[in-house]
């Protein structure tokens, strides 16, 4: 069975929290960019959070480009009814008739098979 819950309403709360820092980031860039220290004059350690974030953005850019691009699943199966064996040697007139009248009913609701079934193994159909 197909999940009750949807988490599409999480993955756009999560993208859009994600949005805002990237935004504001890429703005405050943009407007500082002529002001920046060139890259020697940093302290070692502001150069590896400065790498890491570039690798983040990255990853994160690399991740959803990728599953923007998955490709979709396959639909799930139908579900079929696992066929019960019943012995009708054993039941009354009134119980065959109304075993009877189930079978005929799920056989008129059922979809059309390719080939019929033997209703009982060990016999063989007439061709």
């Amino acid at each position: 069975m197909p999940p009750s819950h949807s988490s599409r309403p999480l993955f756009a709360g999560v993208r859009l929290l994600a949005f805002i820092p990237a935004t504001l980031a890429a703005l405050g860039l943009a407007a500082g960019w002529l002001n920046l220290p060139p890259l020697d004059d940093l302290p070692p350690t502001a150069l590896g959070v400065l790498a890491g974030l570039l690798s983040a953005m990255g990853f994160l850019l690399g991740y959803g480009l990728g599953w923007r691009l998955r490709p979709l699943l396959p639909p799930a199966p139908l579900p079929r009814p696992i066929p019960v064996r019943v012995d009708l040697s054993r039941l009354s007139t009134e119980q065959l008739y109304r075993e009877l009248e189930r079978m005929n009913r799920e056989a008129l609701r059922s979809r059309p098979a390719r080939r019929a079934l033997a209703p009982w193994p060990g016999t063989r159909l007439k061709k």
